[in-house]
């Protein structure tokens, strides 16, 4: 009885090893990878940057209707489609034509009562 519990011990020992020679082997086989897509172009980059830009005003105004209302009276799409799309060259009198970092002043200031996504979206979109 006591060889059959040894062979029997053994054999349990031989699967073992053989599964984890298996494992072993599986874990050193190259994985096979997808090709990264190339790189975006500068032009590219600049439209998904914008794209979000936009995405996220409209959400902030459809979100934060007071801020719209500071500005205008037209809707979060009208809004955003006019800051991105219009003739104004991204300086706004509401935010006192400031860009970049000189907007973003305008996002933290207590006594600016006017439109704090504009003035956040404007000193995103010059930021750098």
């Amino acid at each position: 009885m006591r060889l059959k519990q040894q062979g029997l011990i053994w054999r349990l020992l031989g699967v073992v090893w053989l599964v984890l020679v298996m494992i072993n082997a599986a874990q050193a086989r190259p994985v096979k990878q997808s090709p990264l897509p190339p790189p975006l172009t500068t032009k590219q980059e600049m439209s998904v940057h914008t794209d979000d830009l936009r995405t996220l005003m409209q959400q902030l105004y459809t979100e934060y209707p007071d801020e719209l209302a500071k500005s205008t009276q037209v809707g979060p799409r009208e809004m955003t489609e006019w800051v991105f799309d219009g003739k104004a060259n991204w300086k706004f009198e509401g935010i006192r034509r400031l860009q970049g970092t000189d907007a973003i002043s305008l996002v933290f200031d207590p006594a600016f009562t006017g439109d704090h996504i504009m003035a956040a979206v404007c000193a995103v979109a010059f930021a750098g």
